[in-house]
């Protein structure tokens, strides 16, 4: 490669030693200027390449895996577990598909938290646990008729979780189903409304942008603004459907 460039070197300063125009010779000078610094650009170019390939030769150095990679490592296993046992809980109850199979995964998940006391210092965080108990909830209400069921998982999820606004939005649909069915238990219908407003209002409060909620608020503080005489509980109304 060295003799070819010094070859190259002698051939191309005959050609500028012939020239008698100035002009020529400087262009010339131009040419051989490009083509020794593309010359060298190639030789310090092949000369990189082979330290590369002696840093590529070098075995690099194996990083030990440590207690604390291994626990991350079980603690996603586990989360990946979790959300697969979710997506097919979630797969069952829509459509036509059976749900007695969602209900049965959600009750696999919701029982392995509760025994692993995830709703504590586990892989799910409280909100994750409020939300499984929520959407077992949503299940049981709306698919299996189940309102017993339902009434508890929702008040679980809210007692793990405060500020769950979908937890209270279920509670205040099953608070209303109550109503239609002439209350439950010991409570009366009067109790229940008083109930459906102050979960109405945390719904809302949660969430300003909950139409539902809003128009459900509405509905109760205009009911009980008649009965009671409240203005305040009127002037709620108004507000509420407005929003």
């Amino acid at each position: 490669l060295k003799l070819n460039f010094h070859l190259l070197c002698l051939k191309m300063h005959r050609i500028y030693s012939g020239l008698s125009h100035t002009e020529g010779k400087m262009k010339y000078l131009g040419i051989l200027t490009i083509f020794v610094f593309v010359m060298a650009s190639f030789v310090l170019g092949r000369g990189l390449h082979a330290q590369t390939d002696e840093l590529a030769d070098e075995t690099p150095e194996l990083v030990p895996v440590t207690d604390a990679n291994t626990a991350l490592n079980a603690d996603m296993a586990r989360a990946a577990d979790i959300y697969a046992k979710l997506m097919w809980a979630a797969y069952c109850r829509t459509g036509e598909r059976n749900v007695y199979k969602s209900k049965a995964a959600y009750d696999v998940l919701i029982e392995e938290v509760e025994m692993d006391g995830e709703s504590e210092n586990g892989v799910l965080s409280a909100q994750g646990v409020s939300f499984l108990y929520t959407e077992r909830a949503s299940l049981r209400f709306e698919k299996l008729q189940d309102i017993n069921g339902a009434e508890e998982d929702v008040r679980r999820a809210i007692q793990i979780d405060p500020e769950n606004v979908d937890a209270k939005w279920v509670l205040a649909q099953i608070l209303n189903k109550w109503l239609d069915q002439n209350g439950r238990g010991n409570r009366s219908t009067r109790e229940l409304l008083e109930e459906m407003l102050s979960v109405g209002k945390e719904v809302v409060e949660l969430d300003p942008d909950h139409s539902d909620g809003h128009y459900h608020l509405g509905n109760i503080a205009r009911y009980l603004g008649k009965v009671e005489n409240d203005p305040s509980k009127i002037e709620l109304a108004i507000t509420s459907f407005k929003a």
